[in-house]
């Protein structure tokens, strides 16, 4: 009996992230909020490793979904806990603030 067998040659150790469990957010915003607005509201938490703002790639247009990083879970959890509701500053919109799925 001739059988084919699939050899899995994925490379797991390609996918480590070595970035703090939890440590990034999800945030539904304005679609005019920018990166700077999130820096100045968030950098009060902790140290930002990074801020993505997601834009549509046809129109560069923002989303209003937005992504921060912070170098501690425990940054990241203060955040979530003081910003989730609240306004930043410069605008009529409360933001919503979640832990980031993987």
């Amino acid at each position: 009996m001739d059988r084919n067998y699939r050899i899995n040659t994925h490379d797991r150790s390609r996918e480590y992230n070595d970035e703090p469990p939890h440590s990034r957010l999800f945030i539904l915003c304005g679609k005019d909020v920018t990166e700077d607005d999130l820096r100045q509201g968030f950098s009060p938490f902790g140290n930002i490793q990074e801020i993505r703002c997601v834009k549509d790639r046809n129109t560069g247009e923002s989303k209003g979904v937005a992504y921060i990083r912070f170098s501690k879970t425990s940054e990241a959890a203060k955040a979530v806990e003081e910003m989730n509701g609240e306004f930043l500053p410069n605008h009529s919109k409360p933001i919503k603030v979640l832990i980031a799925a993987k």
